[in-house]
């Protein structure tokens, strides 16, 4: 048989939010599953979450795969985005690939509290702009010499960054990277 495929084409899952799955399985038990999840709201974004079903021709449920989960944030949150191609890579029995005859992809919004991670930021943010005004107002305050004081502040600054623990990524979805594909 080759390769399956199944394509959901876009769907809405909700005002303003819509996703995409597209599957496929191989006779090896290869798993390729891609994901597009976008929002067309402003300011708020969501994440979607899919799940890929295998049955044979009798129906018989051969494998399901774990949630997935991708967010994605309103139009005018800057920096961050509001559109996005996620590929998974996933290797089964082969037998399951030999006798896939249906695959089902079940999609929606699965919401997911991201708040303290997005105020860790923010906390981050505001003590790094609190050192600096600090330090700015150390300037020429101490020293009586405003240049000396700015350079021995650039130093500061420099020392302090050079001592302060790695910030903590976000966490991110872990996949694969693989070659760009868009249908």
């Amino acid at each position: 048989m080759g390769v399956k495929s199944f394509d959901t084409g876009d769907k809405v899952v909700g005002g303003g939010k819509y996703m995409r799955g597209i599957v496929t399985i191989d006779d090896g038990g290869n798993i390729h599953i891609r994901t597009h999840v976008d929002t067309h709201v402003k300011l708020a974004g969501f994440t979607g979450g899919l799940i890929a079903l295998f049955s044979d021709k009798n129906g018989t449920l051969l494998h399901r795969t774990e949630l997935f989960q991708y967010g994605v944030d309103g139009l005018w949150i800057i920096g961050k985005p509001s559109e996005r191609w996620v590929d998974e890579f996933l290797t089964v029995d082969p037998s399951i690939g030999i006798n896939t005859d249906r695959i089902d992809v079940i999609m929606g919004i699965t919401p997911k509290n991201r708040l303290f991670v997005d105020l860790q930021e923010f906390v981050d943010i505001f003590k790094a702009i609190s050192t600096v005004i600090e330090l700015i107002g150390t300037v020429g305050g101490e020293s009586g010499n405003g240049g000396s004081a700015l350079v021995s502040t650039k130093s500061n600054l420099i020392a302090q960054a050079a001592q302060a623990p790695e910030p903590k990524p976000r966490p991110r979805p872990t996949s694969k990277p693989r070659p760009k594909y868009e249908p």
